[in-house]
This record gives structure tokens, sequence and C-alpha cells, in this order.
């Protein structure tokens, strides 16, 4: 004969049994909805096939300590592995925007990873609302561990196989404090027009930009724009002398206007000083000092964005580093007229180690 205690015992445990289960269920749900893959964008009207996805890509999102989504894609070899290469983009960037070099860089063995930075792409953004478009950023080091993450846990190279690092602007800064911080990390970089410096290079004006940016940053309007900055516009989003090609330099903006969730407009005082601060901490020169990975700078002459001096400089204090100069060319190598681009994807396809 059962006891009155024990089955008041066994209820309390069916209980908690119908509970767990409940839960478990939940939790499921929540990790089946959590690592769903995202879908591509809907492109725009009238694109070349080299500016559509590649067949093979493959989207999927990664998951980062503050739970924050960050989407990636990934474009296997065809056959065996040879070289891994991980893209990382510039501010306000997606990876819709290098289809085309994604096609270029896809030969035999070439295994393709690009990630969306937090903030922006179809990674989760930092702001709400009214905000979302606005570029912000609450410090670099989260990008840094970002792309430690991304390399670590989701590209995870095999021992042997060659990984490099192909970075664009904003990406070129978390890119070298990557090399900074993780000796042998990777087997080579490659740098885009690095934005290590923007704006005034030196003196008073240098000093006066980041008195105003610091200022701003730490009285309370870390996420306002900054003058003339504001939400992305169709009618006035263009390239602006970021690149020669009008119908690469506009891609961006396509894909924006068929596309809102991939919007991003101007900067904001947080993410500028959080620039201002992360370039400083890569250009320390003890820290250059330790970057033996082999190197390869795009340096676009005529950038009007990320100072060249200043690339060409950093280049020359790294231990293998070669700098590849582009006469007359703007900021976005990428993306620029023929003249430009096919020497430097050349260069960058020629810079690619093999196992």
């Amino acid at each position: 004969m059962v006891s009155e205690s024990a089955r008041a015992w066994k209820v309390g445990l069916d209980l908690c049994a119908r509970l767990v289960g409940i839960v478990g269920v939940l939790s499921l749900a929540s990790v089946a909805q959590g690592v769903a893959p995202p879908a591509a964008m809907e492109a725009p009207g009238a694109l070349e096939a080299r500016f559509l996805a590649p067949a093979g890509l493959k989207f999927d999102y990664m998951t980062v300590g503050d739970a924050r989504r960050l989407r990636y894609a990934h474009w296997s070899a065809d056959g065996s592995v040879r070289t891994v290469v991980v893209l990382v983009t510039g501010f306000s960037e997606s990876i819709e925007k290098y289809y085309e070099t994604l096609h270029d860089l896809h030969r035999p063995g070439t295994d393709l990873w690009v990630l969306d930075w937090r903030g922006q792409g179809g990674s989760d953004r930092l702001l709400a609302g009214a905000e979302r478009e606005r570029g912000y950023s609450t410090g670099f080091d989260a990008d840094v561990d970002d792309l430690t993450r991304f390399i670590g846990n989701v590209v995870r190279p095999a021992v042997g196989i060659p990984t490099v690092l192909v970075s664009h602007s904003m990406g070129g800064v978390i890119a070298l404090r990557y090399l900074e911080e993780h000796p042998g990390g990777v087997s080579a970089a490659i740098f885009s027009a690095p934005a290590l410096s923007v704006g005034a290079e030196r003196g008073w004006r240098r000093a006066l930009e980041h008195a105003y940016v610091w200022l701003g940053a730490h009285l309370g309007f870390a996420s306002a724009y900054l003058t003339d900055q504001h939400d992305w516009l169709e009618a006035t989003d263009t390239a602006d002398g970021l690149s020669h090609d009008r119908l690469r330099g506009g891609l961006q903006k396509r894909w924006f206007a068929a596309n809102p969730a991939l919007r991003v407009g101007g900067v904001t005082f947080g993410w500028m000083e959080a620039l201002y601060d992360s370039a400083d901490v890569a250009m320390d020169t003890r820290r250059l000092a330790q970057v033996t990975t082999p190197v390869l700078f795009g340096v676009p002459l005529a950038d009007p964005i990320a100072n060249p001096a200043t690339s060409l400089a950093v280049c020359a204090q790294l231990h293998s580093c070669r700098a590849w100069r582009a006469d007359g060319a703007w900021h976005e190598l990428f993306v620029e007229s023929d003249r430009w681009r096919s020497p430097w994807i050349d260069a960058v396809v020629g810079f690619l180690p093999r196992q």
C-alpha cells in the first residue's frame, strides 16, 4: 500500500517530468529557430551574372557572446581544400557586394568564407527601432573577438591547410589587430585600403577632429550621427568618389534599395571613436613588430578615405609586407574599374599560398 507521502512524491516527480519535457520541447524549438539558415537576399533586377550569388554559396548564422547572430556565407572548394580564404568587409558593406570577388577567387581547391560584421549586412543590429540604420559601435574589441570565433569555431581550417584573411577598409583595422593578437592564426593576410587613418593625418586638425569625436561619444551622443551623416537615402546615396566604375560603385545602393534589411546609413560618434581607438591600437609599433605573417597591402594612391601614406608607413614596419600601389585608384579596389581592379585581383590570387 502506497503511503500518502509516497503518493505526493510520485505526483511531484510526474509534474517535474512533464515540466522538463515541456521545457525541453520549447528549448529544442528555440534552438531550431536560432540555427535556421538565412535565405539569400532578393537580387536587384537586371544584374549581370557576375554580380549574383554563386550557385554553391550557402548562408548561415553564428551566435556570439552577447547572443547576437552574425550572418556568414560559405562556398565550398571544388575537390580537396588547398587554401581557405576568409573575407571580411568594410563599413556598411554586406556579403552581396562581394559576389563578383567571390567568383574571381573561387579557383579549384579554394574554400571561401565571408562574414557580415555585427551591426550591418544580414547580422543583428546594435541599435533598434528608428536608430537601426545608424553605423554604430561599442568598440572594435568585440569585432576582433567575433573574427577570432568565426575562424576558430566556424571556419576551423584543417591542420596544414593555408588560411588567408582578405580584408577591406574597416575590416583591415580588425584584421590587423587579429594578426597582432593571434600569431600564427592565419598563413597570410591581404589588405585593401585599410582604414588606419581617416580624415586629417596629423597636426592640429587631426587633434581637433579626435577631440570633437571623443567629446560627442563621451557626453551622451555615442549613438547620434556625426555632422552631415544620416540614414540611407536612395536618392542621394552614391559611390561618391570611392570607385571610378559606375556600375560596380552603385552595387551597394541597388542591394540596399531592393533589401531594406541590409541598409546602413552614416557613422555615429560611437563608431568613429571606436575606429580611432582601434586604429591607434593596431598601429602601436610594439604590436606591429610582433606580426610575422606575410602581408599584402593594396594601396590606392588617390584614396579619399584611408590615407595611403599611413598604409605605406605601416606596411614598412611589418616584417613581411608587400605594398601594391594603384596610382589614381580610389578607395574601393574590389569594385574599382577594370584598369585597377583586374591587376589587383591578379595580385590577390597570386599572393594566396597553396597547400
